[in-house]
């Protein structure tokens, strides 16, 4: 149970202290712009990836079960 509160402690400071402006934007002429490359790839990367393989494995789970009995 420690670990467990000890890496959310952790993770959170670690994602407080991150620069996400700089990480997320590209300086254009003395501008920030939005990165959209590197905005759209992790949203693709932690949400719409994860989801697309959630549903994959769901699937061919229940067509195993189904064959299974």
């Amino acid at each position: 149970m420690i670990l467990f509160i000890l890496s959310v402690v952790i993770t959170l400071f670690l994602l407080m202290r991150y620069d996400w402006i700089s990480e997320f934007s590209i300086n254009r002429a003395g501008h920030l712009m939005p990165n959209w490359f590197a905005i759209f790839g992790m949203v693709f990367g932690f949400v719409i990836l994860p989801l697309i393989l959630f549903w994959l494995t769901r699937r061919e789970r229940a067509e195993n079960d189904e064959r299974v009995k």
